[in-house]
């Protein structure tokens, strides 16, 4: 249930403050498995109902994300947070996952991604998070 999904993802974040970032990533792997949003085409995936469910996992998501780039995984990072963003665009497009995939795309000079993520954001980002990437200067 949600308790085990909240226990895992406190764990993985012990996990990564100490650096142990592949550790955090086998923690986080199977919820982000569970939930549809990786690059494992068998993956059985599954709808999340409430909003806490949805917000806990963007949260795991874009952790699994900063495990993934601190390990050297750099697609797998770009892909289970655009996977994120497709899944369920309203709750994923938070400043965190935004700030995180235009890091991403700036590291490997995925100029057109980061093109495409700003119409995405103008389209279903809210009025502050569009305010927000705006001051900071994102694009």
């Amino acid at each position: 249930g949600a308790d085990a999904v909240e226990l895992a993802h406190t764990r993985a974040l012990i996990l990564t403050a100490d650096s142990h970032f592949e550790q955090a990533i086998k923690i986080l792997q199977p919820y982000v498995e569970l939930h549809g949003v990786t690059d494992n085409a068998d993956s059985p995936g599954l709808m999340l109902k409430t909003p806490q469910d949805r917000a806990l996992h963007v949260d795991l998501v874009n952790n699994y994300a900063v495990c993934c780039l601190f390990s050297n995984k750099i697609h797998l990072a770009i892909t289970v947070l655009e996977a994120a963003v497709r899944t369920d665009p309203f709750q994923s497009l938070n400043l965190k996952v935004i700030q995180n995939l235009v890091a991403l795309y700036d590291l490997c000079s995925m100029l057109h991604s980061k093109t495409v993520l700003r119409k995405v954001v103008g389209i279903y980002g809210g009025d502050d998070v569009i305010d927000a990437c705006r001051r900071l200067n994102l694009w």
